[in-house]
């Protein structure tokens, strides 16, 4: 019974060494820490002093910053991460000014230490003590407050063993300001964090803002101005002009030789060329094409005429110009001439306050209909193949066959080729089938809780069921 206690207590003893890079350890946080930390990008910090955006991100360059100015220091990576998880607690907007504030924020992160003080001390050299001290007081020591202090509150600080490492928390790790954005950017375009880990939920439109309710609502309004947006207002040629920074131009026909071989012997497409062997479509010489840092196709491609997304950054925008809860007030014709009165500066407007790797962050909604997209081409295909068809083109995300001519799947039943279109909703199938720019296409198709439904070109509709089985008499849209 001895020996067995002894051994218990020493493997109750024996303690973790800490994550040896930032990715690492905010990778294996406790959930219910890791779920504070992602939380602290709805916490907007004022871009005078902090300009990373949020404090999400603040957190995540302090934190990158401790482990290379104190790789061994388990105490300063700890106050690094720890600093600011009480900002979004004391979040709140100046009436006066409209930024963002969190007077106390220090008072809270520093019960989360507490708080989560048992997982503090699994790791060796950690001193959970000199950790509360160091974010407690990392405010008080910035010298906007400390050169104001009297002594007499000086001196508890000042006196503390720890008080040569506080400074260097405040001097080297939490310094702010706008002469730092060069290496902000660098910092965050080396570490990709992913902000939102393991939410499989979808996500809702404007719900970034969803812990400000004026925020929210101010976001909802511009959404509601639709086309408006990026045509009326001149976001799409402004994304472009960002894009064409952002992407390189390249000859995509080489890429896409079987679909263009396969579209141009359809007859139905004589913009597409055939020169010897090979088959040139003009449009894919010089397309401008942005890729992320695995690269892959990225989504801010498709920011341009996504108004959801517009309207986040359009409220980003004004968030960081202080003049997002005055607007919030205005309904949607007040939004409309306030939009039209800064039109002619819109981009200078954006180019202050935004960094150009910024814009690849608000495309949550066209992330979830792309996903969306996907899933429904991938059960259309299913469907369509237990019917009979057998696919000879998917091209999925990122796709420019879809996006030049609205072809999400080629697919051959009985030696005859069908151009097939796929919708998310059976309305959305039945409504693309009449515009004339998809003229040239069979069919448009949908999933539905039965399986599909198909519509041709001729309006024609027909259902299968999941086994592709016909569960219809083919009928004539209702007009």
């Amino acid at each position: 019974m001895v020996v067995r206690n002894l051994i218990k207590q020493i493997l109750k003893e024996e303690k973790d060494l800490l994550a040896t890079s930032p990715q690492s350890l905010v990778r294996n946080l406790p959930k219910e820490l890791k779920d504070i930390l992602f939380k602290q990008w709805g916490a907007k910090q004022n871009p005078e002093w902090h300009p990373e955006g949020n404090t999400l991100k603040h957190i995540l360059v302090v934190l990158r910053r401790a482990y290379h100015h104190y790789p061994n220091d388990p105490n300063m990576i700890m106050a690094a991460l720890f600093h600011d998880l009480g900002k979004m607690d004391t979040y709140n907007i100046n009436p006066k000014t409209g930024n963002p504030t969190a007077y106390g924020h220090e008072n809270e992160s520093t019960e989360y230490v507490e708080k989560f003080k048992d997982w503090v001390e699994s790791f060796e050299g950690t001193d959970v003590e000199e950790i509360k001290y160091l974010v407690k007081n990392h405010m008080k020591v910035k010298p906007s407050t400390w050169d104001q202090m009297r002594d007499k509150k000086k001196e508890p600080i000042s006196s503390h063993p720890a008080f040569n490492k506080l400074m260097g928390f405040t001097n080297k790790l939490d310094g702010g300001g706008t002469d730092l954005k060069e290496q902000i950017r660098k910092v965050l375009k080396e570490d990709q964090f992913e902000l939102f880990g393991d939410n499989g939920g979808e996500y809702e439109r404007c719900s970034h803002f969803e812990n400000n309710p004026q925020h929210r609502k101010l976001c909802y309004e511009l959404y509601t101005l639709g086309s408006f947006l990026y045509r009326d207002l001149g976001l799409k040629d402004i994304i472009d002009q960002k894009r064409e920074l952002m992407g390189q131009v390249e000859d995509l026909n080489d890429k896409y030789q079987e679909p263009l071989e396969i579209l141009y012997n359809t007859g139905k497409f004589k913009e597409i060329k055939k020169e010897g062997n090979k088959y040139y479509l003009p449009i894919l010489g010089d397309r401008v094409t942005v890729y992320d840092e695995k690269g892959e196709w990225s989504y801010v491609n498709k920011l341009n005429t996504n108004y959801a997304d517009l309207a986040e950054l359009l409220t980003e925008l004004f968030i960081r110009g202080g003049v997002a809860n005055k607007l919030s007030n205005k309904n949607k014709l007040g939004l409309k001439t306030y939009l039209n009165s800064i039109k002619d500066k819109l981009i200078n407007v954006l180019d202050k306050y935004f960094h150009l790797d910024e814009y690849k962050e608000f495309v949550r909604n066209t992330k979830v209909l792309s996903n969306r997209g996907e899933k429904a081409e991938e059960d259309v295909k299913k469907v369509l193949e237990e019917f009979g068809m057998k696919t000879l083109y998917a091209g999925g995300h990122g796709d420019f066959i879809d996006m030049i001519f609205g072809v999400d799947l080629i697919m051959d039943y009985k030696g005859k080729t069908y151009l097939i279109q796929v919708k998310n909703t059976e309305d959305q199938a039945l409504k693309s089938s009449g515009y004339e720019r998809y003229n040239k296409l069979d069919y448009f198709t949908a999933p539905t809780n039965f399986g599909i439904i198909i519509k041709n070109k001729d309006g024609r509709i027909t259902k299968l069921d999941n086994d592709g089985q016909v569960i219809n008499e083919p009928e004539e849209e209702n007009t």
